[in-house]
């Protein structure tokens, strides 16, 4: 069974030099990561690490998207709407 997780508990951490962002609950883990992988197109990788119940093919959700703040920001919606409580 998951620990109950609170969003507002959680928080986007910078562990670089800005190309990557990871989502951690208060305890440190990983719930997300944002990754630019192409700085001109302004291009950003997110993905989600969910239980293996919400995979599709074995993998976590991911996908690319035109901005950091909407990688977050999606990020955020898939685990707000399987893993995390709004407090």
């Amino acid at each position: 069974m998951q620990p109950i997780r609170y969003f507002d508990e959680c928080k986007w951490h910078d562990p670089g030099e800005g190309f990557m962002q990871e989502f951690q609950d208060r305890a440190g883990e990983k719930l997300a990561e944002v990754t630019s992988i192409d700085l001109e197109a302004k291009l950003w990788k997110f993905e989600t690490f969910l239980p293996e119940k919400y995979h599709l093919d074995g993998r976590n959700p991911a996908g690319v998207v035109y901005s950091v703040a909407a990688a977050k920001r999606v990020a955020e919606l898939i685990l707000v709407n399987t893993i995390l409580l709004r407090g």
